[in-house]
């Protein structure tokens, strides 16, 4: 059976074929009844510097990228979604029923309808679909162009013996010819090597490769290895002379030699569980890698290709927050010039359950490091400075220099680099981050420079902070904020600040502070960490405040009592009317550490005292000492108090090796 929809169409005639087939770019998937996803094409930032856009499915297949027009063609849940090199959604192909596999060649993309038994032909330019059904030679699986034919693989059932099955597209006619396979197979070929067709059983766990030459349109096998594993992804490196396969343990991509299938002795590391693998020939030869990573927060590997150390990893499929979301099999593909990778991750179990509740999303990952902002310079007392570049694609950098001056890269991310200078060199103009293939992105030298008291690195001064003033370590969300703001020219007294005016950080420890301003007591770090930690726990400030009260004022005679109290926290004597009252309440009952809370916590001394209590704070974090009572009630911001303190030689002397 031979159907076609004709590449170029006219008028209407165009307008009703793409209609039967196609749907608008804002078409929603088709989940479960209820479902409510963003709609195709919504773009956010992803956390390991990709962009990560919704596609129009929960299942997600395989997908290529067309180099002529660099368009991402993405197979799911019987759709194909056209997207741009961008990330911008152009279509989506509906009624492609059973679309999982999907390659290139010819100048067409072709992909596998697998409940038809058919193969389909999209133009990458018009979109127009032209299918052919290969009949009784079905079900197929697989698929790969090579020698200017299409070719899958057959089998009724696992151990009825395989076939390689081929469409040659001038004719729209299929050949079978038995591949000695146990079952169904996988398929790669390469236009590095045009006439050749490689294939590996699936399904079981110790399999065939095999390689053809399919240059007359019959297959002609040369070499058979075996393998251990099931095998999940197969790639041909681009100088067409290497053999990629992921399979099971010990869970390393293998390289093979492409003439006779042996091993080659060259592995790239990954972890478990390996699932796909692309290649391309831009920047030097690249190699990129997945697993399901169940068990680990890298899932995406790129190497330079015959070297095993990876210039990039990622965690793609932690963009869901789900434990059930993998990068799909083999769907990864880099875009013509090698700058990006692109890759889809879905929700596994919501897939193999039916609840279909999250959209499978697409990643495109920059590769080529560019910078959006360098700075600021963050220079300690003692000459050392850090420099953050922020950007995109720096995990694959290198080396990077500071006005011709090399310089160390101390941490690295996609998204960030910080660099150490052992001084900062006079006259400097420009920053050069460089990948290992030599790409290079420049930005301006940044001029601002902010002061980081004795610390040289913007990650000491963090957890100092913290340490300081809440008596713990930052959480990985709270050092990543505070990183960005360094980043963007925050001042760094800005953190101790914040910390001290922070409401959510203060609701428990600002009462315990005016408790003890109003008892009198001697201030401590651990005093008001401790309390703090009570008050938060259920110890209701009265009960703190008679604790107070019996340490501080044992036996002292009850009108005395009432007046040290007012005189503490009114700053006046208590009046006999003020006495006679709370000497009445004490004898009803109400004890000494209600007097306490009522003045201490009243709402004129909780304004009156609002610097009062940041202050402190600040001096018993940072100082390790209450603040006399000129500190504390000294004019200025919270800020500007933070910064005098940061930059002193009090403080300093708390961390003489920065």
């Amino acid at each position: 059976m031979y159907e076609t929809m004709a590449r170029r169409l006219r008028g209407t005639l165009v307008a009703a074929v793409l209609l039967a087939g196609l749907v608008g770019i804002g078409a929603g998937p088709a989940g479960a009844a209820g479902t409510s996803w963003a709609p195709f094409g919504t773009q956010r930032a992803g956390r390991s510097g990709d962009l990560v856009v919704t596609l129009p499915f929960a299942r997600a297949g395989k997908l290529v990228v067309e180099p002529t027009t660099s368009r991402i063609f993405a197979a799911g849940d019987d759709r194909i979604a056209v997207l741009t090199a961008a990330g911008a959604p152009v279509a989506v192909i509906d009624t492609m029923y059973g679309a999982t596999e999907v390659t290139v060649g010819g100048g067409y993309v072709w992909v596998l309808l697998t409940n038809t038994s058919s193969i389909a032909r999209i133009d990458p330019a018009t979109l127009a679909v032209t299918r052919w059904s290969a009949g009784s030679l079905g079900p197929l699986q697989g698929l790969a162009y090579a020698g200017g034919r299409l070719w899958s693989t057959s089998a009724p059932a696992i151990g009825t013996g395989g076939s390689l099955v081929g469409l040659d597209p001038a004719t729209g006619s299929f050949t079978s010819t038995a591949n000695g396979f146990y079952g169904e197979g996988q398929l790669v070929a390469s236009p590095s090597a045009p006439n050749l067709l490689v294939g590996a059983e699936t399904g079981i766990s110790a399999h065939e490769l095999v390689r053809w030459n399919v240059s007359t349109g019959t297959p002609v096998e040369q070499a058979r290895e075996r393998e251990d594993g099931f095998i999940r992804g197969l790639a041909i490196t681009a100088d067409g002379t290497r053999l990629l396969t992921t399979s099971g343990s010990p869970y390393v991509l293998v390289e093979r030699t492409l003439s006779t299938l042996a091993l080659s002795g060259t592995t790239y590391p990954m972890s478990a569980y390996p699932v796909g693998v692309a290649t391309s020939a831009a920047r030097g030869g690249l190699i990129a890698a997945q697993s399901d990573a169940y068990y680990d927060d890298v899932d995406t590997w790129v190497y330079p290709t015959g070297a095993p150390t990876p210039v990039l990893t990622a965690d793609l499929s932690g963009e869901q927050d789900l434990p059930s979301s993998d990068p799909a099999d083999d769907a990864v593909d880099f875009t013509p010039d090698g700058s990006a990778l692109v890759s889809m991750t879905y929700d596994s179990y919501g897939v193999t359950t039916q609840t279909r509740s999250t959209a499978a999303l697409l990643h495109i990952l920059p590769l080529v490091p560019s910078i959006t902002s360098t700075g600021p310079v963050v220079v300690g007392t003692r000459g050392g400075a850090s420099i953050v570049v922020s950007g995109k694609g720096l995990g694959t950098v290198a080396s990077a220099r500071i006005g011709g001056v090399a310089v160390p890269i101390t941490s690295r991310s996609p998204l960030q680099l910080v660099l150490t200078a052992p001084a900062l060199p006079a006259g400097l103009a420009t920053t050069t981050v460089a990948a290992a293939d030599g790409s290079t992105a420049t930005a301006p030298y940044p001029t601002r420079v902010a002061a980081l008291g004795p610390f040289k690195l913007g990650s000491r001064f963090i957890d100092a902070q913290y340490a300081d003033i809440l008596g713990r370590a930052p959480s990985a969300s709270e050092r990543a904020l505070w990183d960005s703001r360094l980043a963007n020219a925050t001042a760094p007294a800005a953190l101790p600040a914040g910390l001290v005016t922070d409401p959510a950080l203060g609701r428990y420890r600002a009462p315990v502070i005016r408790l003890i301003y109003a008892s009198n007591l001697t201030f401590s770090r651990l005093t008001v960490a401790n309390w703090a930690a009570k008050y938060q726990s259920g110890t209701s400030l009265k009960a703190i405040a008679d604790s107070f009260a019996a340490s501080r004022y044992p036996g002292r005679p009850t009108a005395n009592f009432i007046d040290d109290i007012h005189r503490n926290v009114l700053g006046r004597p208590a009046t006999k009317a003020e006495i006679s009252s709370w000497t009445a309440k004490f004898k009803a009952g109400t004890s000494r550490g209600q007097l306490i809370v009522t003045l201490s916590e009243s709402a004129s001394n909780k304004a009156a005292t609002t610097n009062q209590v940041r202050a402190t704070e600040l001096y018993i974090g940072m100082l390790r000492r209450a603040p006399t009572v000129a500190e504390s009630k000294a004019a200025g911001t919270t800020a500007a108090r933070a910064q005098a303190l940061l930059t002193g030689t009090t403080y300093a002397g708390r961390y003489p090796n920065g």
